[in-house]
């Protein structure tokens, strides 16, 4: 690892990875789609074959077939050395201080299916009581209140205003929105609400939200904004449906998909990973939006 900041972040998706293998057979791809996911980032296909090289040293025997890899034998006893159950260790005590519970359990469920494969060598290091867990360089703020006060917004239904600074390099910015709900996305807390000024749903992390108060009108009925694309050859085929999607079309090399209140920033940033294997088809404004991008990037790169 080039990084030392950089390993529970690749602790945490290689355990993702195990934890799916477990239970299914999946292609690179799928695979790339799932780390993806956790970070919000592009990664190549070799970070994948890391991952499965880092799961055969660990002892799992990974097989290949067609363009599936599996655990052939499931889980086996795994050796893990100091710096492994350090890092182990650094997400237990993390995961421990989430007040989220399903993301909580989530993380308990990947973390306890590898303690109940450790080997008896491992075991008996862990018997040592000499292990000590990973410290990275800044401590890791878990922001229950804030995030408890925006789940109490959601509950009470109240138009709000709030004070949006994206980065340390953005315009602070005033929203009013009727709040809906708080998901997790990159492991952070993501404030989903609906801009009346756009007539779009919007995600705001919840960190970055500087100032908020609750207006004394109640929240109208919201309008879903839907978006429906088209995916094809190999990404359709391994394509993993988001919580906010349904499948209209599925054909040999093709599917048809319903995207449902998804921020439409972070969505044009997903669909445009896809490269030319996705095509907007509805709204014709969210198209329009995809070209412009495309043409403006192309006078950029070409």
């Amino acid at each position: 690892m080039k990084s030392a900041e950089k390993i529970p972040a690749s602790g945490l998706r290689l355990l993702e990875i195990l934890k799916i293998l477990t239970q299914r057979p999946m292609s690179t791809d799928e695979m790339l789609n799932i780390v993806e996911e956790l970070d919000g980032l592009t990664y190549r296909k070799e970070i994948i074959l890391k991952y499965l090289n880092t799961l055969k040293v660990l002892g799992l025997e990974v097989k290949k077939e067609k363009d599936k890899y599996y655990l052939e034998n499931g889980l086996k006893k795994l050796n893990f050395d100091k710096t492994d159950l350090s890092i182990l260790l650094f997400i237990e005590k993390y995961t421990n201080k989430l007040n989220h519970e399903n993301m909580k359990k989530n993380l308990f469920s990947s973390l306890h299916l590898i303690e109940k494969e450790f080997s008896f060598e491992t075991k008996k290091l862990l018997k040592e009581k000499n292990i000590t867990a990973y410290k990275q360089d800044h401590e890791i703020i878990i922001q229950d209140k804030e995030i408890k006060k925006f789940e109490h917004y959601c509950q009470e239904h109240q138009q709000l205003e709030i004070k949006y600074k994206p980065d340390s390099k953005s315009e602070e910015a005033i929203y009013k929105v009727a709040p809906l709900k708080i998901i997790y996305k990159k492991r952070n807390a993501v404030f989903i609400a609906y801009d009346y000024k756009t007539n779009l749903h919007k995600e705001f992390l919840i960190q970055n939200i500087t100032e908020s108060k609750q207006l004394p009108q109640v929240s109208t009925k919201v309008m879903p904004s839907v978006v429906t694309y088209k995916i094809k050859n190999r990404l359709a085929n391994s394509y993993s449906l988001k919580e906010n999607e349904t499948l209209l079309e599925k054909g040999k090399d093709y599917a048809i998909i319903s995207n449902k209140n998804e921020d439409w920033e972070n969505l044009t940033k997903r669909l445009l990973r896809y490269d030319s294997q996705c095509e907007v088809l509805y709204p014709k404004e969210f198209r329009d939006k995809m070209i412009n991008l495309i043409e403006e990037m192309g006078k950029i790169y070409v």
